[in-house]
């Protein structure tokens, strides 16, 4: 067994002490300078995923790469086609017989693929204020070829000693009920229907009675009728609803 003696062990911590606090401040140098190269580490690493700060110094943007013509504010009026230098026309090679029957033949088909694109529903109209006439803008179709009541058609003026109501369309004829012995009914029947009378309820029942039967069977057609009073004029569209017409009869 080992015995030591106090001045030994005071002599034994006296050099000790040195060594040890030598020792600790070499660690605690150590682990800074390693701790400050796995900071410097990070930050390069960190730098490279999110890219350069971007320089918030003010340039010049660059342009696009894609080319873009400017707006011409007063384009050319459409004029009739040209062709290059040294083109073969057609109809110089083809004879004066078969060249007539090709336009005409195009003629036709133009024709067709206008009638089946366009429609006379597709004009603007415009409701006119303070009009005494009543009449229908939207919310109703008519069944082609079939007889259909036009709603909401009305007279609402003054008084006065006669009344003279005209409803006319273009593609389609106009009926109404008999009229009574103090009214008077003209074209019922055709395209143009007069109604007059000197009492407005008895005539305000027969417009609203007034049916309108198409004579032209289209999927994309309708007709524009309109209704006078004096100096009073308005047009409204009688859209027709063939696709239901065509599924009520497969």
């Amino acid at each position: 067994m080992i015995e030591i003696t106090c001045g030994q062990a005071w002599r034994l911590k006296h050099t000790l002490l040195p060594v040890g606090k030598m020792f600790f401040n070499r660690f605690q140098l150590l682990s800074a300078v390693c701790l400050m190269i796995l900071m410097a580490f990070y930050f390069i690493d960190y730098s490279k995923y999110l890219g350069e700060p971007p320089n918030i110094t003010p340039t010049t943007p660059e342009r696009s790469h894609v080319s873009r013509s400017p707006v011409t504010r007063h384009l050319p009026l459409p004029g009739p086609c040209t062709c290059h230098q040294g083109s073969t026309i057609l109809k110089d090679h083809l004879p004066k017989e078969q060249s007539e029957e090709l336009k005409q033949r195009r003629a036709r088909e133009f024709q067709q693929n206008k009638n089946r694109t366009t429609s006379v529903l597709s004009r603007l109209l415009f409701a006119l204020p303070n009009s005494p006439l009543q009449y229908p803008i939207q919310g109703y179709t008519v069944q082609p070829l079939t007889s259909t009541v036009i709603p909401a058609l009305g007279l609402h003026a003054e008084k006065r000693n006669s009344y003279k109501v005209v409803l006319s369309v273009s593609k389609g004829i106009l009926t109404t009920d008999i009229p009574h012995q103090d009214t008077t009914v003209k074209g019922s029947g055709e395209n143009k229907l007069i109604i007059e009378s000197s009492n407005l309820v008895l005539l305000n029942n027969l417009l609203a009675k007034v049916s309108y039967t198409s004579t032209v069977y289209h999927i994309n057609t309708g007709d524009l009728a309109t209704l006078q009073f004096e100096n009073h004029e308005a047009v409204f569209p009688l859209p027709s609803n063939s696709l239901k017409y065509q599924s009520c009869m497969t």
